[in-house]
């Protein structure tokens, strides 16, 4: 489990499948190779478990190279959970773009624990 509070680029566990070395050191981000024109990604998380006093509410957004990707955003609260497969839409890339999860907190005070993380997957289109 992981406790994001306020607000954190998620850090996965470690790297299963990653043989075109996409991955970075930290585990945070994947990074678009040359030759790529397109990307699509995929995620599976849950976060059922404990929640901070009062309720909170969490949102998992990706990112492509800093900025939000819209119509990516996934939200909960501590009677609707974010839980589930997530699909980015097709999105244009070039070498050397990154894209990473981040979540923000609200109330800052409440943290807000994820459960389960399975992973995160890229489609690289030529």
């Amino acid at each position: 489990a992981s406790t994001i509070s306020p607000s954190a680029v998620f850090k996965w566990q470690k790297k299963v499948d990653d043989t075109a070395g996409l991955a970075d050191a930290g585990f945070t981000r994947l990074t678009i190779p040359s030759g790529t024109l397109f990307a699509r990604l995929s995620w599976r998380f849950s976060d059922q478990g404990a929640y901070g006093p009062g309720g909170s509410y969490c949102e998992a957004v990706l990112y492509q190279s800093g900025v939000p990707i819209d119509g990516n955003r996934f939200g909960g609260t501590t009677s609707n959970q974010i839980n589930g497969i997530f699909i980015s839409r097709v999105v244009p890339v070039s070498p050397g773009d990154y894209f990473e999860i981040r979540f923000s907190v609200q109330p800052t005070n409440n943290p807000w624990v994820v459960t389960s993380w399975d992973f995160l997957a890229i489609e690289l289109l030529l």
